[in-house]
C-alpha cells in the first residue's frame, strides 16, 4: 500500500514539473506561409496536425469579397474544415460579392438582368420605347424616388423605367421676325393657324419654295416647320 502511494506521489509530481509530457505537446506543426499580390508574406502561421485551417488561420477577409478557399502554387485547393500533414505555400481566393438587377421597362425592349459586383456605382442602359422619351430609372414601381448612377449598389435590385409620351412641334414663318409655336403628340390633328387677314398669303411650304406643304390630318412623328409663301 505504501509503495502505490509513493508511486501515486512520484507521477504526480513528474506531472506538475513538466517531466510528462500533455499529448498535444508531441503533435506536429506544419508552417503556412500566404502570398498576397505574388510576394510571400513573411512571419509564416503554424498549423497543428490535428487543427483546421480554419481554426488556427481564420477565415480571411477582403472588402466586397467572399472567401473561397486557399490555395498552392500547384493548384491544390484547402478549405477552413481541412487539416493539414506538411508545410505549404498558400494562396487566399476570392470571389466578389455580386446582386441582380433587374429591369423593368415598363412597355420599353427588354433588357437583360446585370449582375454587379458590391460596392461598385453602375449606370445602366437607356432603354427605348417608340413614342416616348425616357425619364430616368427610379427603384419603385410606381416611379416617385429615383436611382442614382452614383450610389453604390448594396443588395439584388430592380429598376423600373419612366416615361413621357414623346411631343413634336410645328413652327409657322410667317416672317423673319413673325413665327407660331404648336406642340402635339402622335394622333393629335395636325395644328393649323388661320392667314385670312393676309391678302398676299398664297401656301405653306416646308423645303421647296415652289411646292405647297400638303397638311396630314394627324401630327408626324417629326417636327416640322412650314414658311409662308406670298404672292
Amino acid at each position: 500500500m505504501k509503495k502505490k502511494m509513493i508511486l501515486v506521489m512520484f507521477i504526480l509530481m513528474m506531472t506538475l514539473t513538466g517531466c510528462i509530457r500533455h499529448d498535444s505537446r508531441d503533435k506536429r506543426a506544419y508552417a503556412v506561409h500566404i502570398i498576397y499580390n505574388n510576394e510571400l508574406f513573411s512571419n509564416p502561421r503554424y498549423v497543428t496536425e490535428g487543427n483546421t485551417l480554419g481554426d488556427t488561420l481564420g477565415i480571411p477577409r477582403k472588402n466586397h469579397h467572399v472567401f473561397l478557399y486557399w490555395e498552392t502554387m500547384d493548384g491544390q485547393r484547402f478549405y477552413p474544415e481541412d487539416t493539414i500533414h506538411d508545410n505549404y505555400f498558400f494562396y487566399e481566393v476570392f470571389e466578389p460579392i455580386q446582386y441582380s438587377m433587374v429591369f423593368e421597362t415598363n412597355g420599353g425592349e427588354p433588357i437583360k438582368p446585370k449582375l454587379i459586383n458590391e460596392g461598385t456605382a453602375y449606370f445602366p442602359p437607356t432603354p427605348i420605347r417608340p413614342d416616348y422619351d425616357f425619364i430616368g430609372w427610379f427603384v419603385d414601381p410606381e416611379c416617385t424616388t429615383r436611382y442614382f448612377e452614383y450610389d453604390a449598389v448594396q443588395a439584388d435590385i430592380t429598376l423600373y423605367a419612366k416615361w413621357t409620351l414623346t411631343s413634336y412641334t410645328v413652327y409657322y414663318q410667317l416672317s423673319e421676325s413673325q413665327w407660331f409655336r404648336f406642340t402635339a403628340y402622335p394622333g393629335d390633328d395636325f395644328p393649323t393657324i388661320s392667314m385670312s387677314k393676309y391678302d398676299d398669303f398664297d401656301y405653306w411650304y416646308e423645303t421647296n419654295p415652289m411646292v405647297p406643304f400638303v397638311f396630314p390630318s394627324d401630327m408626324p412623328k417629326r417636327n416640322i416647320t412650314l414658311y409662308a409663301k406670298y404672292k
